[in-house]
């Protein structure tokens, strides 16, 4: 029994290296403010807005494409205010 009192009271009393709690708190506020340098540095609110506008200029370069060959199949664009949608049918070329 004595020899497990002594052990325990060696134990508290010895001079070890450790972290201190305060020390442990600056570490994690640094790592804290490091983190939200980065969240704002790379901002993924913005690439998902740039993500989408890329994704717009691709659609809307698909509908330029869909609207050339259109008039260079009719000879006229279709007509905004027709009342049924219009639909290209594109044929081979027999001959």
């Amino acid at each position: 029994m004595k020899s497990a009192r002594k052990r325990i009271f060696r134990l508290i009393t010895s001079k070890q290296k450790s972290f201190t709690l305060i020390e442990l708190l600056i570490v994690i506020a640094i790592l804290g403010v490091l983190a939200a340098a980065v969240m704002v540095a790379v901002n993924p609110t913005k690439r998902t807005g740039q993500a989408r506008d890329t994704q717009r200029k691709s659609d809307l370069s698909q509908i330029v494409s869909a609207l050339e060959a259109y008039y260079a199949f009719k000879a006229n664009y279709p007509n905004p205010y027709s009342p049924s949608p219009v639909t290209l049918i594109v044929q081979p070329n027999v001959g």
